[in-house]
């Protein structure tokens, strides 16, 4: 009988530091609310302006606004980098930071083409390749873990589905 004490002494000593050190447990909550906490870190009317002149002919963007997006973009990214860290799911994490980049990236890419002209985009072609992975690498691995409740994911072919219906 005391070997039986001995032995779960030594093991519950032995798992007790395990289980104060493992990761905490992914959590699906409050992801609605991150997800507009992410809009409402932008201005309203900005995030409207900046929707509709992605959705317009860029070729005829003229460079004030460019430079206007390019604004928005870093203002954006500046207010998310500023979100308490306990605004954000600990599942959105990589998702957040990724994003983050993302938008920083396309900021830097919008002033590139507004100072210097479409050529000046050239020089973030691999930044941006690598901001877009991240992003969607981040988005992949969010859905996975909270199939239900990630409402990052962009996936075109549900919807199409439920059209088809």
């Amino acid at each position: 009988m005391r070997f039986f004490t001995i032995v779960l002494v030594v093991l519950a000593f032995l798992t007790g530091p395990m289980r104060a050190t493992a990761a905490p447990v992914a959590s699906c909550a409050d992801l609605e609310a991150y997800s507009w906490k992410i809009i409402g870190a932008a201005d309203l009317d900005d995030l409207k302006w900046l929707f509709a002149f992605t959705d317009s002919d860029m070729n005829m963007a003229r460079p004030s606004e460019l430079a206007k997006a390019s604004r928005i973009f870093d203002d954006w990214a500046a207010a998310l980098e500023a979100m308490p860290i306990r605004d954000v799911p600990v599942v959105a994490r990589d998702y957040h930071e990724a994003f983050i980049d993302f938008l920083s990236v396309s900021s830097a890419v919008f002033n590139a083409i507004a100072t210097t002209g479409p050529l000046g985009a050239w020089a973030y072609t691999d930044a941006m390749d690598t901001v877009t992975a991240e992003v969607d690498q981040a988005n992949q691995a969010g859905a996975l873990t909270c199939p239900r409740d990630w409402p990052f994911d962009d996936d075109d072919d549900d919807d199409d589905a439920e059209v088809a219906a």
